[in-house]
């Protein structure tokens, strides 16, 4: 009896995994063959696109080594979905006080950049005028420039920070994030910050 359910237990166990597998391989198929109805239709039934072959590579790693740009940009849209849910919750979690610094940053950075247009202009309206151009205005026109350049440096230092820092988390509290590329996590990252950024008053 008992040597009769392991065999019962065993075959289905065998019959799960080829039929993963079956479903998996089509994946791949459907990848190679550039059927991207087919891979919607997968996936839709729960084909994870984070699936490897035995070359430990994603349909996604697949399609970009193909060339398949437009198959590629579907599966990229899933693996995004996948990730953005747990990057929010890291964000949620951790990096709100990182993100209201940065948008700081963004503000001191967008108002030296209207000071720098304004001098910029003041000194272009002088092109079609009789009039000489003062150091004083020249002088305005530098301050600006390199306080404008300063705080673009100083933001973009800080994103990338606060990205290393998302990333790590994310790297160490997700399983998956083994099978995403470092390239593909840091711009779901950048994106997701981005538009965090964006929403904030």
């Amino acid at each position: 009896m008992k040597l009769l359910l392991r065999k019962i237990i065993i075959s289905i166990a065998v019959v799960t995994m080829v039929s993963c597998s079956s479903d998996e391989d089509k994946l791949f198929r459907a990848v190679k063959t550039g059927d991207s109805d087919k891979i919607i239709d997968l996936i839709e039934d729960g084909v994870s696109v984070l699936t490897t072959n035995r070359n430990g590579l994603t349909p996604l790693d697949l399609a970009r080594l193909n060339g398949q740009t437009e198959i590629a940009e579907i599966l990229y849209d899933h693996v995004k979905k996948i990730m953005e849910k747990d990057i929010f919750e890291i964000i949620q979690k951790k990096f709100i006080s990182d993100l209201t610094a940065l948008k700081e940053t963004e503000r001191k950075r967008i108002a030296s950049y209207n000071s720098y247009l304004s001098a910029n202009e003041k000194l272009l309206n002088l092109i079609s005028d009789d009039k000489r151009i003062s150091d004083e205005l020249i002088i305005e026109e530098e301050t600006n420039h390199k306080l404008h350049q300063t705080l673009i440096k100083n933001f973009i230092n800080k994103k990338v920070d606060i990205i290393d820092e998302i990333e790590n988390e994310f790297n160490d509290g997700y399983a998956y994030s083994s099978k995403i590329s470092t390239s593909d996590k840091r711009h779901i990252i950048n994106v997701n910050i981005m538009f965090r950024l964006s929403s904030m008053n």
